[in-house]
């Protein structure tokens, strides 16, 4: 397995050192500010119940696009199906009262979280120094005949 430290590379390595001296700048300051209080806020209603502010969202964005469409008479029969099944279903999901913690243990959760986990790097054999990726043991010039 290659690791890319890329703190050290030409492309990414100035723009992660800048963000560090940024964050280390804002960080005294962050404590203190209303917006961060404000996401911590946000963050812990999200833990604490994420269906439900999903849906909330979700219900409203939906009604909204729904009214301007309506408003500008781009409304059409299609249109008014998917906005009705999005809203049930947001309807249904503002009942829905687990936390994140909660939700982490369903089975849809964890079908999720492993349709989109990378796999498992391949196991090693024989000691690093003599395994590499890019090396073709056909193609070596010291073969033994």
């Amino acid at each position: 397995m290659v690791v890319i430290d890329l703190r050290e590379t030409v492309t990414v390595g100035p723009l992660l050192a800048a963000l560090e001296r940024a964050v280390t700048w804002l960080r005294p300051a962050a404590v203190s500010s209303w917006l961060f209080r404000s996401s911590r806020t946000l963050a812990r209603a999200v833990s604490a119940r994420p269906v439900q502010l999903v849906s909330l969202a979700g219900g409203g964005v939906t009604a909204a696009v729904v009214a301007l469409t309506g408003l500008h008479g781009g409304l059409s029969t299609p249109i008014l199906v998917v906005a009705a099944v999005v809203l049930a279903g947001a309807a249904v999901g503002t009942r829905i009262t687990w936390s994140l913690a909660e939700l982490r243990d369903t089975r849809g959760y964890q079908v999720v979280v492993a349709a989109f986990e990378p796999p498992e790097p391949p196991a090693m054999e024989g000691p690093p120094d003599r395994h590499r990726e890019d090396e073709d043991p056909q193609n070596r010039d010291d073969k033994e005949e």
